[in-house]
């Protein structure tokens, strides 16, 4: 998860003969700029832990939710706050299932919240 940025994305892009297929943007989780019922998938992988606060954690929670088309999945993959995640988006309405961590697979072991979005 080291070197991230918009350089290594397009190259990784480049190298994958996808470059035209790739819109790469920076937005803040707790604030997004996207339309409500935006993406019918959502995938964080070792995001939402990086804000350091609960109030934070649950807007970020908050904004995937609005993001989310009806019918639409979130993939969230994390090692921490697991839990508090699926109690915020169970909140929101939204169906959740937790799938647990696999130490064969990932490092750290991630758990992966299942999140979906009742059709209209």
């Amino acid at each position: 998860l080291t070197g991230n940025n918009y350089d290594n994305a397009i190259n990784n892009a480049i190298a994958e003969n996808v470059r035209d297929k790739v819109l790469i943007l920076n937005e803040n989780a707790m604030q997004m700029s996207f339309a409500d019922n935006s993406f019918d998938v959502i995938i964080t992988n070792q995001v939402i832990h990086n804000i350091y606060n609960k109030p934070g954690r649950l807007k970020a929670c908050q904004e995937i939710s609005r993001v989310l088309k009806p019918g639409g999945t979130a993939l969230i993959s994390d090692f921490r706050h697991m839990n508090e995640y699926q109690a915020n988006f169970n909140s929101a309405g939204l169906e959740t299932r937790m799938l647990g961590a696999n130490y064969l697979t990932t490092y750290p072991p991630l758990k992966i919240l299942v999140v979906k979005k009742h059709a209209s």
